[in-house]
């Protein structure tokens, strides 16, 4: 971890505690770095707002004022998003239909101001019954759907100008993990609780329903792509909010059923070693190592809020690494893969592939060439290559060692 990083989390660590973050000014900080970095984990303003302004001064002038422009527009497009979305929400109630809300829209209000948790867009469940009702409605108000059918659980719908709706039927593909999740998510509705945002009525998770998703949608994450320390910073300040809520007993039994027990204890322990977020002694465990709460928090750290910190789209076939069959098993596999890539994702980028298969390996020979000749050069798509290898090889190490 760098040093860079190791301020940011203790800054995070002061906001979790409501306190401003000081600093010895001897100190030599890398703004620039530290600032990338929060904007890598969408964490801009929750580092901003818990510096102590006194400490601003060490920042580049021009750097600390563009900073605080992008942050000033994050917060107010925060602001606007959550009206309209909080507008569609009440909408679909008074058509009779039932709404679950999840995720960061319940998470904000634990924060010190809403708007700092960052929201790209907004996951909502509903019954699968449902489905066809809140589909039309959104379509009425102008929002579209993305690769409709691509997704088993959920459905992505989107408007020019405004925050993405993800409508959820169920909430965890299977699978993406051990376990039936239709167990967990048969008594989701009878569990859930009302509570008020912004003056709008809705539902959400039971408080352990909603800790439990929280950690199977960041086991998901971890196999698939990654995840940031906005998350970490979610499960602290709900655990802090909702300690006396929760039932640890409850919550250690559905994880070991659902084999994700190693990994969520791992979280709670970074959530202790990190933020002192206090934890009950019966979720402690010497089963996990410092080795690898530092494998994991390294894995947090260039993953980034959205998993995609590290990865470059053109090489992403290189990162896929693991046994199940969403990951490519070896190296080999993997570099086949990425030389030549399925004819889906080859027709999307060359049209002409569509005419015939025959024309596979000439759409093959052209992304070669663009590569190579166009948009990265040899040297670099060796270096990309190598640190793309190197990233899957991490992200299987997290696998395997928290068993998932």
């Amino acid at each position: 971890m760098e040093a860079y990083q190791k301020t940011i989390i203790n800054i995070l660590k002061a906001s979790i505690w409501r306190q401003k973050f000081r600093y010895d000014k001897n100190i030599i900080i890398e703004w620039p770095l530290l600032i990338k970095e929060a904007r890598e984990h969408n964490i801009s303003s929750l580092v901003y707002y818990s510096l102590d302004r006194r400490y601003l001064e060490n920042i580049n002038i021009d750097i600390l004022e563009q900073w605080k422009k992008e942050i000033f527009i994050v917060n107010l497009i925060q602001r606007n998003n959550i009206n309209n979305v909080l507008g569609i929400i009440d909408d679909l109630k008074k058509h009779g239909i039932e709404i679950i809300v999840l995720k960061g829209i319940v998470l904000r209000e634990f924060y010190t101001r809403p708007e700092f948790r960052t929201m790209g867009d907004i996951d909502i469940l509903i019954k699968r019954d449902d489905y066809d009702k809140v589909k039309s409605y959104l379509i009425s108000i102008g929002y579209e759907c993305i690769d409709e059918e691509k997704n088993e659980v959920h459905q992505g719908f989107t408007s020019k100008g405004r925050l993405e709706i993800e409508v959820h039927w169920n909430l965890i593909n299977n699978k993406y993990f051990h376990g039936n999740i239709e167990e967990f998510e048969k008594n989701l509705w009878n569990n859930s609780i009302e509570i008020n945002i912004n003056g709008v009525k809705a539902r959400m998770l039971s408080f352990n329903d909603f800790f439990f998703h929280m950690c199977l949608h960041m086991a998901v994450h971890a196999k698939f792509s990654g995840f940031g320390l906005r998350q970490l910073y979610d499960l602290s300040v709900f655990i802090i909010n909702r300690y006396n809520e929760l039932d640890w007993d409850y919550l250690i039994k559905k994880s070991e059923q659902y084999k994700i027990l190693k990994f969520t204890q791992g979280l709670i322990l970074l959530c202790n070693k990190l933020f002192k977020i206090e934890v009950p002694s019966k979720i402690l465990t010497n089963a996990i190592n410092i080795k690898e709460l530092d494998l994991l928090l390294e894995n947090i750290l260039i993953s980034g809020v959205h998993g995609k910190k590290e990865e470059i789209e053109d090489f992403k076939a290189l990162y896929r690494y693991g046994t199940n069959e969403y990951h490519i098993e070896s190296n080999l596999l993997r570099i086949i893969k990425f030389l030549f890539p399925g004819k889906s994702e080859m027709m999307s980028r060359y049209s002409y592939a569509k005419r015939s298969y025959f024309l596979l390996p000439v759409a093959w020979m052209h992304r070669a060439f663009r590569g190579i000749c166009v948009k990265y050069g040899v040297i670099n798509i060796f270096r990309n290559s190598k640190k793309a290898m190197s990233l899957g090889k991490q992200r299987n190490k997290l696998i395997k060692s928290f068993e998932l």
